[in-house]
């Protein structure tokens, strides 16, 4: 079987609060309590607080991530955020948020995805990519090492113990 492609096309404005509504903020809050760095409640209102500060910034692409599965029908199976930042005076794209429906991972839609947004980069100008990841997301952290993204920067965090009241 071959690669799979996809074709990243922009969200309506119905498909993007249902990204994330359904995706988006119950993601990354799972991401972020499964890391370790907070909790199940300050998890979530991080994850809510970030997603609101999108809310309708000009320089954020939200696409949808369109397949061919198994050579069927096109449907959605997945999609993406990002938005290209300055970096030294250079464009940067640095990938918010990118998800592959269940029903879909493991079947080279993650790595389309991506190669799709790399040409999206470069199409912009971007002299590179960027993104996040949390610990505990090995599956994410094997794709994106296999596509050539290198760590940068590692983000550690100490909990303390709260004295009781």
């Amino acid at each position: 079987m071959s690669a799979p492609t996809v074709t990243l096309r922009p969200m309506t404005e119905e498909e993007r609060q249902t990204w994330v509504r359904r995706q988006g903020i119950p993601g990354f809050a799972f991401e972020v309590r499964r890391s370790g760095a907070l909790g199940d409640v300050a998890a979530r209102r991080k994850a809510e607080h970030d997603y609101a500060a999108l809310e309708g910034a000009a320089d954020v692409e939200w696409r949808i991530a369109e397949g061919e599965p198994d050579g069927g029908p096109r449907c959605v199976v997945g999609g993406v955020v990002w938005r290209i930042e300055a970096e030294h005076g250079e464009p940067s794209l640095f990938v918010l948020d990118m998800e592959v429906h269940a029903a879909y991972r493991g079947r080279g839609f993650g790595r389309a995805v991506m190669s799709a947004v790399v040409d999206e980069a470069r199409a912009a100008g971007a002299h590179r990519v960027g993104l996040t990841v949390w610990t505990g997301n090995e599956i994410a952290r094997g794709l994106y090492d296999d596509l050539g993204f290198r760590p940068a920067s590692t983000f550690m965090v100490l909990t303390l113990d709260r004295p009781r009241r």
